[in-house]
């Protein structure tokens, strides 16, 4: 998901003159509102393609969690009871926040790199990343709520 989202975005596809050009012509053309600018219709595609590929890659990485996080309420331990079945879900949170608090600050690290500023692709890529995040976690903790409330 990280890494096909910052190719999408243009953040590991683009050289790094290439992106350097291209964000300084966007931050001109956004100032001066010259939104038929070419720097700034690509960006603009950027996102678009940014918002698609996310959109896809969350659900795909949703269900794949959803078959995770239900398989192992399914598990011995965890079916004996609606409890049991109810504590895969602070389990399920406590693990995929810890995984992406972990790749947050790994992006972080990589975009701030030796600029410590984030340019418009950065930006786009670190939103992406984070909606995407906010709709895994809501397709899987919903299927596990689902899954405990029908076998209460």
């Amino acid at each position: 998901l990280q890494a096909l989202l910052a190719w999408i975005c243009g953040v590991v596809s683009l050289s790094p003159q290439e992106r350097t050009d291209l964000c300084a012509a966007y931050r001109a053309a956004r100032e001066k509102n010259l939104i038929l600018d070419p720097a700034y219709q690509r960006v603009q595609q950027i996102k678009i393609r940014a918002n698609a590929g996310g959109t896809l890659l969350a659900h795909i990485t949703g269900f794949a969690a959803i078959n995770a996080w239900g398989g192992l309420q399914q598990a011995t331990l965890f079916r004996i009871s609606p409890v049991t079945c109810l504590l895969v879900i602070p389990l399920a949170v406590v693990c995929c926040g810890a995984l992406n608090k972990t790749t947050e600050v790994i992006r972080f690290c990589y975009n701030t790199g030796t600029d410590r500023a984030l340019d418009p692709l950065e930006r786009v890529w670190d939103g992406e990343v984070k909606e995407a995040e906010n709709e895994i976690s809501a397709l899987y903790l919903s299927f596990c709520v689902v899954q405990v409330i029908r076998f209460a």
